[in-house]
């Protein structure tokens, strides 16, 4: 791994701060239009690297993965929850704390 960030480090132009800072426009437009890639050095040493942004590739969501997902978060939600309080219970003590009215036609 070592090894690939050597080689990319090696591809990419090394450019000051100040000559960012004079030629900023030009720089990024490079980094648009050609897909450029820079490493900003501060006295001699690399403090950061400017390049595109390579979108991510979005996968389709899976039906079961959110599944999933939702009993995870009921299983973390569980390992807090207060033993003998139910769900309903505890809405019912935050509508009071916040003074909100009872909804009608809710079985709550």
């Amino acid at each position: 791994m070592a090894t690939i960030v050597a080689i990319l480090e090696a591809e990419m132009e090394v450019i000051g701060i100040r000559q960012l800072k004079d030629h900023a426009t030009q720089i990024l437009r490079k980094v648009r239009e050609e897909g450029a890639e820079y490493q900003v050095t501060y006295h001699g040493k690399v403090i950061a690297r400017i390049g595109p942004i390579v979108p991510e590739q979005q996968q389709p969501i899976q039906q079961g993965d959110i599944w999933a997902e939702w009993d995870d978060l009921a299983e973390e939600i569980g390992k807090h929850w207060p033993e003998g309080v139910s769900a309903v219970d505890a809405i019912r003590d935050v509508r009071r704390e916040r003074g909100r009215p009872k909804p009608t036609g809710l079985p709550l």
